[in-house]
């Protein structure tokens, strides 16, 4: 599950919107904000473009964000 918190605060910090990221990721915001929220699964691909998008690049932080046990 996504860590929902972390990712939108990661989102924010890199100075974006979920609808400002969707474009930069290949998807609409809707399907993006329902990935987040852990409605649909995120694919490896997308989870790579994100990342490079606002800059995760520590293989630990990918983990806690996109890997969490539960949603935060």
């Amino acid at each position: 599950m996504v860590n929902t918190q972390l990712l939108n605060g990661k989102i924010i910090a890199a100075g974006y919107t979920q609808t400002t990221l969707a474009p930069k990721v290949n998807m609409s915001r809707s399907n993006l904000n329902a990935k987040i929220n852990n409605l649909l699964p995120f694919n490896c691909d997308e989870v790579l473009l994100i990342c490079d998008a606002i800059n995760i690049v520590e293989p630990e932080e990918k983990v806690i964000i996109f890997l969490s046990k539960s949603s935060q």
